[in-house]
């Protein structure tokens, strides 16, 4: 793995925002179906109150999404895992580390501007970490796939030393080749790490659905509401 670049971490984020606000509509509609009252109107309006409940409620759902999946067995969110992404701990991962990074990134996401102000800070680290990071001691990593050979002669449980046994391998160049053909690879690089990207995309398809749904679900309300403020 390598750190990852600022530019993919960027994109990841934005691909968090836009699924977590679109599970957010989803859970809107949800109590409206239920019978719960839904402050469209405050929020066209800019009621005070109703902004308040709408930033509290939507800044839990986006904690409760950092924590969930950054303590899961996918270290990291869906928008990371569509960019291949990976938080790593730099010490023993705890529930409460993930609760840290997940309010410090929830309170900057709020704020709108301060995420990319981490960002751009993260260039001037070593490992390219954000605050959210440096409080938990973690960095974001970048997945990485090495080419791998198979070779149709070869079978690769056959141990390396009884192998030059019997190929009477002698030079250290030969021994070598025949450790890169046992093993099946060429050149460096980490093992192949499974790839979750299939899980993120998924998830990002249904929240589009869900902002969408919610659109035409409120749409006749939301213009009728629209013009009569606008008079």
């Amino acid at each position: 793995m390598e750190v990852s670049k600022l530019s993919k971490r960027i994109w990841a984020y934005l691909f968090d925002t836009i699924i977590v606000t679109g599970i957010y509509a989803g859970i809107l509609i949800a109590l409206y179906v239920l019978g719960k009252d839904v402050p469209i109107k405050g929020i066209i309006e800019r009621n005070p109150n109703d902004l308040a409940l709408i930033y509290l409620t939507y800044g839990l759902v986006y904690l409760f999404y950092e924590v969930f999946f950054l303590s899961s067995n996918f270290s990291g969110t869906p928008g990371k895992l569509i960019l291949n992404l990976q938080v790593i701990s730099c010490k023993k991962s705890t529930i409460f580390d993930a609760l840290i990074r997940s309010c410090i990134k929830t309170v900057a996401t709020l704020t709108q501007i301060v995420p990319f102000l981490f960002f751009i800070l993260s260039i001037f680290t070593a490992n390219k970490q954000a605050v959210h990071d440096i409080a938990a001691d973690t960095i974001v990593m970048q997945k990485k796939k090495r080419t791998v050979i198979r070779s149709a002669n070869v079978d690769p449980n056959v141990n390396l030393f009884e192998e030059m046994k019997r190929r009477g391998l002698k030079t250290y160049s030969e021994q070598v080749a025949l450790a890169k053909e046992l093993n099946c690879y060429r050149g460096k690089g980490q093992a192949n790490t499974p790839s979750y990207a299939w899980l993120g995309v998924l998830i990002f398809v249904f929240s589009i659905v869900c902002g969408v749904f919610f659109i035409s679900f409120f749409y006749s309300d939301i213009k009728t509401i629209a013009s009569t403020v606008s008079m």
